[in-house]
């Protein structure tokens, strides 16, 4: 009997692609399993709760307790220098204003572009990617909600930019990377006029959508992207250990205003979502590097299309001069 899963994968983090797969005599594949309680948890097939983490090892299919789970308490003090073997993160079109929409699916706030918005890369050592969307975690206040720690400390929130792999050829466990950034509530940051204004100025209520015009993916980063790296999971049910994961080691100063809304999202219930962070994983023998960018000029790596043709005509020009 073939499965065909398009319709679930429409519904999840934004693939525009249809799978399918034997399942009669053939064993599947761990690519296919993977990909398939993959799409199938995040079209919301799999209900799920933050109160009772420990039940998400019971769900059919789960990984959640696996040996590569996500998130993690990064020691920095066990950090190993990674900047001979790592390499900068190279973004494209992430300073192009995109238009899309927020949807609250009841577990978090998740922005997807439209699809002629949708042409953000990001180039890291293992391979390029193409960003789907983006996600917030955050808690029931400003001293913790960031998924990931550093040396036993929170952060009040945590954006999880998703990504997926454009090679057709690629291994199980680097489907997919996470660009993830630390957020900090700071009562100075204006919150009227920011993007994070236009992500929450009207929560949508559960399982609606609302859409924004003209944002970009740079005006949430930090200026330096030195970065922490971790093979993974995803950090919701079923946890697969499909993600690459790149957590941005300075964090990005936020509005106060733009967490007290995220707390008013409902979840799937109704009630409203204050918490929504999985607890840390052990780290099970994997080693975290770290990739240090010296220059704060010569650090961001966004570089949209127009930008890298005038850049080449320039060197071209200076070549010839």
């Amino acid at each position: 009997m073939l499965m065909h899963i398009n319709k679930v994968i429409g519904r999840s983090w934004g693939v525009a692609a249809k799978i399918s797969f034997a399942d009669s005599k053939n064993m599947m594949t761990p690519l296919a399993l993977s990909l398939f309680f993959f799409f199938g948890i995040a079209s919301g097939a799999v209900p799920f709760n933050y109160t009772n983490q420990i039940a998400w090892n019971s769900l059919f299919g789960s990984f959640c307790s696996g040996g590569r789970q996500s998130p993690i308490d990064i020691i920095t003090r066990n950090v190993q220098g990674g900047n001979s073997t790592l390499t900068p993160l190279r973004m494209t079109n992430w300073d192009t204003s995109v238009n899309g929409y927020v949807l609250n699916n009841g577990h978090t706030l998740k922005f997807s572009p439209s699809s002629a918005s949708s042409e953000a890369r990001v180039q890291t050592f293992i391979s390029t990617y193409k960003l789907l969307q983006f996600h917030f975690h955050w808690g029931p206040n400003n001293m913790v909600g960031s998924e990931n720690k550093v040396n036993n400390t929170f952060f009040s929130g945590e954006l999880h930019f998703v990504n997926q792999n454009v090679s057709a050829v690629n291994s199980v466990g680097s489907q997919f990377t996470v660009v993830a950034v630390f957020l900090t509530a700071d009562s100075s940051v204006q919150y009227s006029g920011s993007v994070w204004e236009k992500l929450t100025e009207s929560i949508p209520a559960f399982n609606a959508t609302r859409s924004i015009q003209s944002i970009t993916y740079e005006s949430m980063l930090p200026s330096n992207l030195s970065y922490y790296y971790f093979p993974g999971s995803l950090t919701t049910p079923l946890c697969n250990e499909i993600v690459e994961w790149f957590v941005l080691q300075n964090p990005v100063s936020v509005p106060m205003e733009f967490f007290n809304k995220l707390r008013t999202l409902n979840d799937t219930n109704g009630d409203p979502l204050t918490l929504n962070y999985r607890d840390v994983q052990p780290l099970n023998g994997r080693t975290v590097s770290g990739y240090t960018v010296e220059s704060v000029s010569g650090s961001i790596g966004l570089m949209s299309t127009t930008t890298a043709l005038l850049a080449f005509l320039l060197i071209a020009v200076l070549a010839n001069y």
